[in-house]
């Protein structure tokens, strides 16, 4: 029996789910210009990955095949990951408070 996100995801055209990506694109473009922090999406067998472009690539976050089949807002689980690796690269950059 076919879930009711795989059903959704199938159903989405090539152009509509190249759409999707682009608005997710334009997203990470939008965190670059609030945070400096430069987010770049790749296609991988796993799935989705977001990572930091601009250093080393410790910071990532992927969105797998299945949560992308089972997702019902696509766009809004895309922008949460780049979002998540931003807040993630800026925390990093943040100097410790050291204790008084």
């Amino acid at each position: 029996m076919e879930q009711r996100g795989e059903q959704a995801m199938s159903q989405l055209s090539q152009d509509a789910f190249a759409g999707v990506l682009e608005a997710a694109w334009a997203h990470g473009q939008r965190v670059r210009e609030e945070t400096g922090v430069v987010v770049e999406l790749r296609l991988t067998t796993i799935g989705l990955t977001a990572l930091v472009a601009d250093g080393p690539c410790d910071v990532t976050a992927t969105v797998s095949w299945q949560d992308l089949a089972g997702s019902d807002d696509l766009l809004g689980l895309l922008c949460a990951r780049i979002a998540d690796v931003a807040r993630q690269r800026t925390d990093a950059q943040r100097p410790a408070r050291m204790a008084a």
